[in-house]
């Protein structure tokens, strides 16, 4: 057997290093600039499923504004502790308005397509019967969402004008989400209160999941 020379295994020792110290960089960059979530309840269904387990950009919203159609991880002014993943749906001086469950943004209706029925599973046993569609923001961003009927309790509500420096989030599955239509317990969310971006499902009971984006990237 031939036997390298020693320049060649210095160089062979030099690459293994190179590699190892580029493998504990990127775990290191992953570490600073990433955080996961679990997902324990079904308001952003269906691109966020209850138990699904999300990587997300740490403190992407620290100095960055969002935009309509952004999903954010947030905390509540009077419940830090607790965070939220929620769509936002609306920017500082925004009129927002649910009326007979179709989402209106500055006195226009958004536009929604229907997909068709879905028999979704619920956890504590059975199922029930939900419309998919797509719905599509001003700015041409298009998302699914779950909408039970459109005469549920939050599916007729005033308009909300959003304060300056203030946000107005959504679940996707309209009719199973507490987000800023409830106004005594969420309301709007001021922007510095705004933490996290979702990337995508890194870990599901559903293996088909795995690695599926939640939204485009940034």
């Amino acid at each position: 057997m031939k036997r390298l020379s020693d320049s060649k295994t210095a160089a062979l020792m030099a690459a293994y290093l190179a590699m190892a110290a580029l493998l504990v960089a990127t775990g290191a960059w992953w570490f600073t600039q990433a955080i996961t979530y679990w997902i324990p309840q079904s308001g952003m269904s269906p691109v966020i499923l209850a138990g699904d387990r999300l990587f997300a950009w740490r403190n992407y919203y620290r100095n960055r504004a969002p935009a309509r159609g952004d999903i954010a991880v947030y905390v509540l002014p009077a419940d830090r502790p607790t965070v939220f993943v929620k769509r936002v749906v609306g920017l500082p001086g925004d009129r927002v308005q649910v009326k007979d469950g179709r989402l209106h943004i500055n006195g226009a209706p958004v536009p929604r397509e229907r997909l068709g029925l879905r028999e979704v599973a619920l956890s504590s046993g059975g199922s029930i019967q939900i419309t998919e569609y797509r719905e599509t923001l001003p700015s041409g961003r298009q998302y699914l969402i779950w909408e039970a009927g459109d005469a549920e309790p939050a599916d007729n509500t005033p308009e909300y004008l959003v304060p300056p420096g203030h946000t107005f989030f959504l679940g996707d599955n309209r009719d199973h989400s507490l987000d800023s239509r409830f106004s005594d317990r969420v309301g709007f969310i001021p922007l510095e209160y705004l933490r996290d971006r979702p990337a995508f499902v890194y870990w599901s009971t559903d293996h088909q999941r795995i690695g599926v984006a939640v939204q485009p990237p940034p």
